[in-house]
């Protein structure tokens, strides 16, 4: 909502240089061909409708990018519940939803962008919703029109000609118009039709009612409406004599309007600027050549100067430029790694070699992007910490990488690959951390706005005992969804603990909600994203289902997400979400359903049901059978993998092997699996048949190999 309001406020803002300049332009070149001022205003369509443009060192916009979140949200509070705001204080924390729940109470920034959200639209539809009305307020004047020949009808109730209609424009002419008349109003028209002009008004029109707050677009659409006129009737005159010039401006004249018709339509003969076109007809000389030409040159030249947009070349040598942590990264030598893989909870700590990073880094080819929010990446990410208050985390979904130095951060939009090659610069063995849960019992602001948390620990461990108190700082992380008081906290940290009271972490690497509790007065966490099918509530669990849901054409959905409540209400009816509309879905079974977004399925799992955790938290293993044993393959009807020892080594006869291809699958239908030796040579296989009768099969013996679930 907030990245379209402000793509919309940037293009016009930039749209509106450009009018000013075709303004300026009309008065130097009221001599050149009429179709010139035409040609320059379908310019500033492109520029209203196209929501990219190139950028160039010659442009003359001064500022592409005037409206930002932190302009749209006069305040932007310091805790985000997860959500990422460019610019602001909070950057989101890895291990969050795919459909990450937004807070259930408004922040005051997000109540005034939904505000102006809502008046942009509302002023939209009035300016369509009059254009509508006009229009048929026309049709049913001419229902009783007469046609004459093939696209000309006649009517009483008219008292100007004009073209009405878009995929099929007809000629409507008064009753009782004069031969001659009829003559000059016909060759008008058909200089209209041959033009497209009974396209290209509509769609200007539009334009108009999708940047109605900008005055200069209208005067743009009223001065569009006047050229195309203009140059219509520079058609028409450009081989009469003197004499018939007169007798077609006396035609303007007596079709004049006393009012217009209709904004949006139709291409009235006399609608507009009678007095100017008379003018211009009785005075009408044909252009020079070389006015024609410098004129199309000066075209050409508006067209590459506010086009396009400014090249960013003024060196950026803040700490917010991922390259400029490159010397950074040599002086520190390795980085803290935190690793939050797709599809689990778990965070694992690790480092990176500080010439491997700054190498990555500087190969990178990241571009800069505003992500608003609701864009919240999914939990597969990679952060390195450069130092204290210094991190770069790379996300797999969406493909974006954040920079956070300090109260600030920046979002990158990053290449196919760099999350994987991110992945691969991490050493697990490396780093060390520690892990203790919580409960909130008070938020502590401290001076910099940012709040502390203080938790009382809940479990013995090594370095505190259950109940000591711990302040907990968010300077480094921000946690998703919003803690408030009475949550369990798991905090991950590195680093040292001052022995103060309350005791005081110096680096915190983490902070998850791991339980809520909610309002005595309200809904329990109506924050999670849910969908409502066959009036059951089905759950966001932020798990993987694509190895219980195989790859399945769009077609073959068992239905469709169609409707969509705002994310801090609850679906009420069939096909509804509080995350989105036009996600397909397919039914697992009862208790779980399987939403396809961002090219993945994603598990949700009926309001109660435990069936879900319950195969989520299965695994298969396999007692090997034989020595010898150098790797094992997995196949299932959906994925396939295998494992091998990571330093090479044989498995040895009677070693326990987790199949990890098979994690989630409720038993063995359609799985086969096979052992190789060193020369790659299968020494044992076994292949369960995908057939109903082996529903729960969870358990084979098969020559002294054995595979069984994780309960058994």
């Amino acid at each position: 909502m907030e990245a379209i309001l402000l793509r919309v406020l940037n293009m016009s803002v930039s749209a509106g240089w450009l009018i000013l300049a075709v303004i300026v332009l009309r008065l130097l070149l009221r001599k050149a061909p009429k179709w010139i001022p035409v040609l320059f205003w379908a310019m500033v369509g492109l520029r209203l409708g196209l929501p990219f443009t190139v950028r160039a060192g010659f442009s003359l916009v001064p500022d592409p990018a005037l409206f930002r979140p932190s302009v749209v949200s006069a305040a932007i509070p310091a805790i985000s519940g997860g959500l990422p705001v460019a610019g602001g204080a909070a950057d989101p924390v890895p291990g969050a939803s795919p459909a990450a729940a937004a807070p259930a109470v408004a922040a005051p920034a997000q109540t005034w962008t939904a505000v102006l959200f809502a008046v942009w639209i509302a002023g939209a539809a009035a300016v369509l919703i009059f254009g509508a009305v006009g229009f048929l307020r026309l049709r049913r004047r001419i229902a009783e029109a007469v046609p004459v020949r093939n696209g000309i009808w006649t009517c009483d109730r008219i008292s100007s000609p004009f073209v009405l209609g878009v995929f099929r424009p007809r000629v409507y002419l008064p009753s009782g118009l004069g031969e001659a008349e009829t003559a000059y109003v016909l060759a008008h028209e058909a200089a209209h039709l041959k033009r497209r002009d009974h396209l290209w008004k509509p769609l200007g029109f539009l334009l108009l009612s999708v940047h109605w707050f900008n005055p200069l677009v209208w005067v743009a659409y009223v001065l569009l409406c006047r050229d195309m006129e203009m140059a219509c009737d520079e058609k028409v005159i450009a081989g009469l004599e003197m004499p018939e010039k007169k007798a077609y401006a006396n035609a303007l004249v007596s079709c004049s309007m006393q009012r217009r018709m209709v904004l949006a339509c139709p291409l009235a003969f006399g609608e507009v600027g009678v007095r100017e076109r008379v003018k211009g007809v009785l005075n009408y000389r044909k252009p020079a050549f070389w006015l024609t030409l410098a004129a199309v040159l000066l075209c050409l030249a508006v067209a590459a100067c506010f086009l396009t947009d400014p090249r960013d070349d003024e060196p950026d040598l803040s700490f917010l430029n991922y390259r400029n942590a490159v010397s950074l990264v040599g002086q520190n030598g390795a980085a803290r790694v935190i690793y939050c893989p797709p599809g689990t909870s778990e965070i694992q700590i690790g480092s990176a070699d500080g010439r491997e990073l700054a190498d990555y880094l500087e190969t990178r080819a990241w571009t800069k992007k505003i992500l608003s929010p609701g864009s919240l990446p999914s939990p597969g990410s990679v952060q390195f910490v450069i130092e204290e208050g210094y991190r770069i985390t790379v996300y797999q979904k969406p493909r974006v990488a954040s920079v956070r130095f300090e109260d600030q951060v920046r979002y990158y939009r990053i290449g196919p690959g760099d999350y994987e090659s991110a992945v691969a610069l991490i050493h697990p063995e490396a780093a060390s951390s520690s892990v203790f849960r919580g409960r909130i019992l008070e938020i502590l602001p401290d001076a910099g706005g940012a709040p502390s948390y203080l938790v009382e620990v809940s479990e013995d461990g090594a370095l505190f005992h259950a109940g000591d108190q711990v302040t907990v700082p968010l300077r480094n992380s921000a946690p998703s969804p919003e803690p408030v008081i009475g949550d369990v906290l798991e905090v991950s940290f590195a680093g040292d603990v001052l022995e103060t009271w309350p005791m005081q972490l110096t680096e915190v690497l983490s902070v998850r909600v791991i339980r809520g509790s909610a309002p005595q007065d309200g809904p329990a966490y109506d924050r999670i994203p849910c969908v409502m099918v066959d009036g059951n509530l089905f759950l966001d669990t932020g798990r993987d289902a694509s190895r219980m849901i195989p790859p399945t054409p769009r077609s073959s959905f068992d239905g469709a997400i169609t409707s969509e409540v705002d994310p801090s209400e609850l679906p009420s009816q069939d096909g509804q979400s509080n995350f989105g509309a036009g996600y397909g879905y397919m039914v697992i079974d009862e208790d779980n359903i399987a939403v396809y977004m961002d090219q993945n399925w994603w598990l949700f799992t009926k309001e109660g049901a435990s069936s879900a955790s319950e195969a989520w938290n299965r695994a298969f293993w396999l007692t090997i059978g034989a020595e010898g044993v150098k790797s094992i393959e997995v196949t299932t009807p959906y994925s396939s993998g295998g494992c091998e020892n990571a330093d090479g080594s044989l498995y040895a006869k009677g070693d326990r092997v987790r199949l990890e291809p098979l994690d989630g699958l409720r038993d063995l239908r359609g799985v086969t699996v096979s052992a190789r030796d060193e020369a790659g040579t299968v020494i044992w296989t076994a292949s369960i048949p995908y057939e109903d009768s082996n529903a729960g099969f969870t358990r084979l013996t098969q020559d002294g190999w054995t595979i069984t679930d994780l309960t058994d």
